[in-house]
Parts: C-alpha cells; sequence; structure tokens
C-alpha cells in the first residue's frame, strides 16, 4: 500500500479516498486523474489489502477494481458490505469489461452504488467522484453540528435539573402548626403533600402560610402549560404570595391584588399566560374556613364524622365578590374582585386541594372524571391522608392508557385533627 498524503488536522478538510486495483499503472492513473487538495487517496493493491486499510481508517469513497487475484472485486465489496464498520462507505467499480459481460447487476447485488468503465474519461472520474466527496462532507458536518446539539442538549438538561432541584426546594420542607410551638403530631392542622411534575419543571406550586396562633392558609396553583415557561411563572407568584402576607387573612383580597400584580407583569409579555388557584384560611379558634377561587378545580370536604365527601361549596353569594363566586383564573381579567366563601370545619375532617392534572386522565373507553375522583376518595374516606394519597394516585396511574399523568399533579391535604388548641410543650 502507497503511503497516504498527510492529513490536514480539520476532520472536514481532508477526505480519504481508497484505490483498489492489483496493477499498480491503473493507481498510478487514479491518483494522477484525482490528486487534488482536500483529497488523501490511499491505494491497495488487493481485495486483502482493503479490508486491512478499512479497519485503520474511515472513507469517503472506494474505487474498486473488478478482476483481481485472490479477492475479486465482488467478494471484496460483499466483505465490506457485511462489517459494521465500513457497510456505510459507497463502492464505485472501476472495470475493463464491458456492460455486455454481464457483470454489472452482479456489482450491484454486491453493493457497487456506480460503475466507471476503462478505459477511463477523466471528467466522468472526477465529476463522479465529487459528488461522493461532497456528500461525505455534508455528511460529517451534519454529524458535527449532532454533536454539538447533543452536548447543548445534555448542558440544558444539566440547567433544568438544577432548576428543579430549585422548584422543589421551594416547596414546603415542613408545615406550620398550630399553635406555632407544638410538634406537628401536636398541631391542630397537618399537612400532606405529593408533587409529581409531568416534564423537568413543573407549572404547579403550593404554599402553607402561618397567619396567626389558629389561622393557616394554604395557597395552590396550576400555570397554564408546563416546563421553562410556566415554571417562571410559578417562581413570580411564589413572590406574590408571599409580599401578600399582610392580607393574607382575606382569600377574596388576597387574590385580587395577587392577581392585580400578575397582570401588570404577564401584560408586558406578547404569550398570553394564566394560572388557577385557589386559596383558603382555616381558623381553628373559630371553627370556620375561608376560601376563594380563581378558576380551579374545587378542593374536596371529608366530613368523616358523618361519612361524607363533597367539594367545597361556591353557590351562595361570596362576601365582595364582582359577580360569581368562583371567579377567573390569575391573569385573565385586570381589576376582578374575588370574593370569600365559608364553610364550617370539624375534628376529623380533611379538605383535599388539588390541579386538574389528577384527573383529567385518558383511559381506554372514558376519561378519569372528578366523578371518578370523588369515589377513589369516598372509598378511603378513612384512611390515612399519606395512605389515600399513594392509594388514588396508584389507581389513576392504572387507569391511564399510559399509566402515567399527562400532566402536572399537585395533592395537597389539610387534616383537622382538633379544634381546639393544645399547650406548646415546655421545652426548659
Amino acid at each position: 500500500m502507497a503511503p497516504g498524503k498527510p492529513q490536514n488536522d480539520s476532520p472536514l478538510s481532508s477526505v480519504n479516498i481508497l484505490l483498489v486495483d492489483d496493477h499498480p499503472p491503473n493507481l498510478l492513473t487514479l491518483e494522477a486523474i484525482l490528486d487534488a487538495p482536500g483529497l488523501n487517496l490511499v491505494q491497495a493493491a488487493s481485495g486483502q489489502e482493503a479490508l486491512k486499510c478499512l479497519l485503520r481508517e474511515d472513507f469517503a469513497l472506494i474505487l474498486l477494481d473488478v478482476q483481481m487475484p485472490g479477492l475479486d472485486g465482488f467478494e471484496t465489496a460483499a466483505l465490506i458490505k457485511q462489517r459494521e464498520r465500513s457497510r456505510h462507505i459507497p463502492i464505485i467499480f472501476v472495470t475493463a469489461l464491458s456492460k455486455a459481460q454481464g457483470h454489472v447487476f452482479r456489482g450491484y447485488e454486491a453493493g457497487a452504488v456506480d460503475y466507471i468503465f476503462k478505459p477511463l474519461d477523466a471528467d466522468i472520474l472526477k465529476s463522479k467522484v465529487a459528488v461522493f466527496v461532497e456528500l461525505h462532507r455534508k455528511t460529517q458536518e451534519i454529524q458535527r453540528q449532532s454533536e454539538l446539539l447533543r452536548q447543548k442538549n445534555e448542558m440544558m438538561q444539566e440547567d433544568l435539573r438544577l432548576a428543579r432541584e430549585v422548584q422543589s426546594a421551594f416547596l414546603p420542607q415542613q408545615y406550620p402548626t398550630l399553635p406555632p410551638a407544638v410538634t406537628s403530631r401536636e398541631s391542630a392542622l397537618r399537612f400532606s403533600h405529593r408533587y409529581l411534575p409531568a416534564a423537568t419543571l413543573g407549572g404547579d406550586f403550593f404554599s402553607v402560610l402561618a397567619l396567626s396562633e389558629t389561622e393557616i392558609g394554604v395557597f395552590i396553583c396550576d400555570v397554564m402549560g408546563h416546563g421553562v415557561r410556566s415554571a417562571l411563572v410559578t417562581a413570580m407568584l411564589r413572590t406574590l404570595v408571599e409580599q401578600m402576607a399582610s392580607i393574607a387573612r382575606d382569600p377574596g383580597r388576597f387574590l385580587t391584588e395577587i392577581n392585580r400584580d400578575l397582570m401588570a407583569i404577564l401584560s408586558r409579555m406578547r404569550t398570553p399566560l394564566f394560572a388557577s388557584a385557589l386559596y383558603l384560611v382555616a381558623d381553628v379558634a373559630s371553627g370556620e374556613m375561608r376560601y376563594a377561587n380563581a378558576g380551579h378545580p374545587s378542593p374536596l370536604h371529608l366530613r368523616r364524622a358523618a361519612g361524607k365527601v363533597e367539594p367545597l361549596r361556591f353557590d351562595d353569594e361570596a362576601d365582595g365578590a364582582s359577580e360569581e363566586t368562583i371567579g377567573p383564573a390569575l391573569g385573565v381579567i385586570d381589576e376582578f374582585v374575588y370574593g370569600t366563601c365559608r364553610c364550617a370545619l370539624s375534628s376529623g375532617d380533611l379538605v383535599l386541594l388539588f390541579t386538574d392534572g389528577l384527573f383529567e386522565v385518558a383511559g381506554a373507553d372514558a376519561d378519569y372524571d372528578e366523578e371518578r375522583l370523588m369515589s377513589a376518595v369516598r372509598a378511603r374516606l378513612d384512611l390515612s391522608p399519606e395512605r389515600l394519597f399513594d392509594e388514588m394516585l396508584a389507581e389513576i396511574q392504572q387507569f391511564s392508557d399510559s399509566g402515567e399523568f399527562e400532566d402536572d399533579v399537585c395533592l395537597v391535604g389539610m387534616e383537622v385533627a382538633h379544634l381546639s388548641l393544645p399547650q406548646a410543650s415546655d421545652s426548659s
């Protein structure tokens, strides 16, 4: 084998072409015609030598003689196409045999893409080789761009994983207690949750707020869509929730002010965004729950003592409402005034707040709707919140066609352990 010419450091500047012929003058003729900048012409004097070359280097094209001792061109081509490493390389047969001798079809069967007949026409040879050289270079460029894209995607996925960790850190790591100094087991209100984002970043968010010695607030929201855009809006809402702490005892006013500030932010954006939300305040001193709704699914009120499960009612006139007791989603109507509704709480009650990803699940023959959700909860009325959550989620996933939730799922439980406040433990 004649030594190849030095290759340029750039992977796109030099292209390897393998010339296979048992007659040295034929190899010299091919090299003289094809000699040009950017081409690295490698010679092989037999089929066996060509196969060895293919183990060491990759080639853009193989020019292969048909009539050779030992392995002829057809046998060499068949072996080249059997190997994973070399089967992608196009082969052009170079032969003195005439088309009339019936070998052309056999060559194509062996894996050739074209024929060049001797005596060689230099222009035809160069034009055919140029096509495959350009194809090889474009393929290399596509592979290079694909690798760059893969690397960028890996970096982006790593950034998203980090963002998800930050987003998860925003969720409550521990819950407030009533009164504030007692343990969670002694608290009059106890909380639990499950959070399942459909994408790396979720559009659901909730917060549990300590308001007074006897009151705790629970905020839950579901931003339109999921992914980075939704996650950014949840970050905005988290900030707004914290900023509205001074008015958080009034659910209707709380949602009204959040909506006003969110509208001011979203109005600068070209893409419409909105978020459904629900906010409630549980007061264990009065045994009352106050709540306001911005286009969000109604929480379920499990009245365990009465053996009942029912959605929170919004059909009575709410205090201070613009018109309806359930207002529009946040970010839809500027200056909308949300009203506050009320209901009684009893010891043993459990209030379940959730986003619509929990029940908007497609099954084989039907959708898992709110009625099925009510039935699933009713059948598990006496379970602990944690076990209730896990069994519900498993049932819904089993119902789903895909076995997965299609949207983000956020599920929050507020259990009324008792309405009388225990005294804080003496730690002195």
